[in-house]
């Protein structure tokens, strides 16, 4: 099982978490990987250098989802402090796509209509979230990077998306919201048994290793 420092690109140790959570059987054999990850955590960079890693597929789900109309971005900004709106921002495509149990039924809809081993960057399940109705073609797990790595991206990501209106900032500019996400994500794996690692090199090299399909994909690119 791979751990990747957050300053390093090769293998290392264990994440203490995945003895812990490592509830799936390891006798049966996938093709489809879900990896929940959070903002800020190097998804999307991740799936841009690599289309491919161990001859799975890459793919980071948010960036099939495209930008909101800039109506919905407004009224985004607008329910901040107009909650009344949020009706009518439901009722839109582009955000209802990307709400609760439309995003996953879509998601895995999409992960599920892939014959070749595939490798899909998501958002934490839902609580209500059956796991066990994939099971056999759909193998769960959690990536939650170092805190300090994490830290440092939001920096990045606060000076690039720096709002001049300081109240329009994204969420994801502020660690403190990001902190509050990770929190919840973990207690989200100890509740449903998922492993958690800190990397999504080491994610995929153990994923690969418990359930891949025997003697195939053994290049690590």
């Amino acid at each position: 099982m791979g751990k990747i420092d957050s300053d390093s690109d090769s293998p290392g140790d264990t994440h203490p978490m995945a003895e812990v959570l490592q509830k799936q059987s390891p006798q049966r054999a996938c093709k489809r990987f879900y990896i929940m990850a959070s903002a800020a955590s190097g998804k999307s960079t991740f799936a841009g250098q690599n289309e491919t890693y161990r001859g799975y597929r890459i793919i980071d789900y948010a960036a099939r989802l495209g930008e909101y109309t800039l109506t919905t971005r407004i009224l985004l900004y607008l329910t901040r402090f107009l909650p009344f709106l949020r009706p009518s921002l439901l009722k839109r495509k582009d955000f209802a796509s990307r709400y609760r149990g439309s995003y996953f039924d879509q998601a895995f809809e999409f992960l599920l209509g892939h014959d070749e081993p595939v490798v899909v960057f998501g958002r934490k399940t839902l609580d209500g979230f059956d796991h066990q109705q994939f099971d056999h073609e759909v193998a769960f797990a959690m990536v939650l990077i170092p805190e300090d790595h994490h830290r440092r991206n939001c920096a990045s990501r606060k000076s690039q998306m720096r709002n001049p209106i300081p109240f329009f900032n994204h969420w994801t500019t502020d660690f403190e919201q990001i902190q509050e996400v990770r929190d919840n994500m973990r207690r989200h794996a100890e509740k449903h048994n998922i492993t958690i690692y800190d990397s999504f090199q080491g994610a995929i090299d153990d994923l690969h290793r418990r359930f891949g399909v025997p003697g195939q994909f053994t290049d690590p690119r």
